[in-house]
């Protein structure tokens, strides 16, 4: 099982099947040299509902894409118009709702373990 800092969200397109998309540190860095902007800068867009639809779209395209090569899936390289079929059959709020969830688990990767690892060891003092 991999492993490391994912964050993947999917979509039921009915009668289209579902369709997964997968965000890791590279998938978010591409996102970055794509959109013009940090990864910050993404969350930003997220959290503020200020997600234009072309860069909604790009986001979605990115994880479709990283999800195909991580499941090893014999198609072609998603497009732009394969996202905007997921935007439109799921709706630009439902998407951005996804997309946040996904991309801030890779923000959050390791934060929470981190704390818990420095609790153990308060609880746990050297001798």
């Amino acid at each position: 099982m991999p492993v490391g800092a994912r964050g993947e969200c999917r979509f039921d397109l009915a009668e289209n099947g579902e369709c997964s998309l997968l965000f890791t540190n590279a998938a978010l860095m591409t996102a970055e040299r794509e959109l013009g902007t940090t990864f910050p800068g993404i969350i930003r867009q997220l959290e503020g509902t200020n997600l234009s639809l072309t860069n909604c779209r790009t986001l979605v395209r990115i994880g479709m894409e990283t999800a195909r090569r991580e499941n090893h899936e014999a198609r072609g390289s998603y497009t732009d118009a394969d996202a905007q079929k997921v935007l439109d059959q799921v709706g630009y709020f439902n998407v951005t709702v996804a997309l946040t969830a996904a991309i801030m688990m890779v923000f959050n990767f390791g934060r929470y373990q981190q704390k818990t690892e420095a609790k153990q060891d308060d609880a746990n003092p050297p001798a």
